[in-house]
């Protein structure tokens, strides 16, 4: 297990909860950070009244003035369980996905946000999943779950699933997967997740281009069919399959940047740096 991070995030939106919290928020409130004036008539608090900015209105209107209420956001990590994840290369995915929602659980944590997870195969599997809650409890057998759990040979009909039950007010979600999934499938996941702030985030293992070698006779084994199969391998088809990689990949990217983030790659290893810094940027 890597040693875990204290990682922040940021919105650049505002949230529309009513809840308190840490971030920037479209709820006026008696305290906080000064937002604006408004009229008495539009906004009847008599008690914040600017006397100043009043007595210097030439048309005699009142003002008072509004402070920004800071609110709390759901956030949830929909997290990939399916066959694929269960691949050893250089790495182990399952754990650096675990490192991860834990890392995020504190964060949200620290600041008062209520934090859930979603663990999806082909469907949400209820045992590792849970509600969005700020309590601590809970944590360390989360972690425990996700890493013990062996991924199913199945696809990802459950992050179908998962994006129907994120109803209601704008989230922040948490996409970890490897994507190992046609394009066709990881744009209609966007696409059920496009009203809220979508953070994907790329699982990788190099050992699973690079270490592919020129020559011989592999035993495939498909981790989300579970299928098999003989391959003669040549440095042609090695070829083919990395261009086909590097496509996939510029394809996600492209497909995750059009939802207003761009995709976090973890390849072997997490950089808390790199990611601290990646989520600090907040979303258009």
């Amino acid at each position: 297990m890597q040693p875990l991070a204290e990682v922040a995030y940021r919105l650049a939106w505002r949230s529309s909860s009513v809840r308190s919290g840490a971030h920037k928020s479209r709820i006026t409130g008696s305290g906080g950070v000064f937002r604006d004036h408004a009229s008495l008539l539009e906004h009847p608090d008599p008690r914040r009244i600017d006397i100043r900015l009043t007595a210097r209105d030439p048309f005699g209107r009142v003002f008072v003035r509004r402070f920004e209420q800071l609110s709390d956001v759901t956030v949830v990590a929909i997290i990939d369980i399916s066959g694929s994840i269960g691949f050893r290369g250089r790495t182990n995915k399952q754990l650096l996905m675990t490192d991860m929602v834990s890392a995020l659980a504190a964060a949200a944590r620290r600041v008062g946000d209520p934090f859930g997870v979603l663990a999806c195969g082909d469907v949400v599997l209820e045992p590792l999943s849970t509600m969005p809650t700020r309590a601590r409890r809970g944590e360390v057998a989360m972690r425990e779950a996700i890493a013990s759990h062996t991924p199913v040979a199945k696809g990802l009909k459950g992050i179908r699933e998962a994006a129907a039950r994120l109803a209601g007010r704008r989230k922040v979600v948490f996409l970890i997967s490897d994507f190992q999934m046609p394009r066709n499938d990881v744009e209609e996941i966007f696409e059920l997740l496009a009203f809220h702030d979508i953070v994907p985030v790329l699982l990788s293992d190099s050992a699973e281009m690079e270490e592919l070698p020129e020559w011989g006779l592999m035993q495939l084994h498909d981790m989300e069919t579970g299928t098999n199969r003989l391959v003669v391998m040549r440095p042609s088809l090695k070829r083919e399959w990395q261009r086909r990689d590097n496509t996939r990949r510029a394809e996600l990217r492209e497909i995750a940047s059009r939802e207003g983030r761009e995709i976090f790659e973890v390849r072997d290893k997490i950089d808390w740096d790199a990611f601290s810094a990646y989520l600090s940027r907040g979303t258009p």
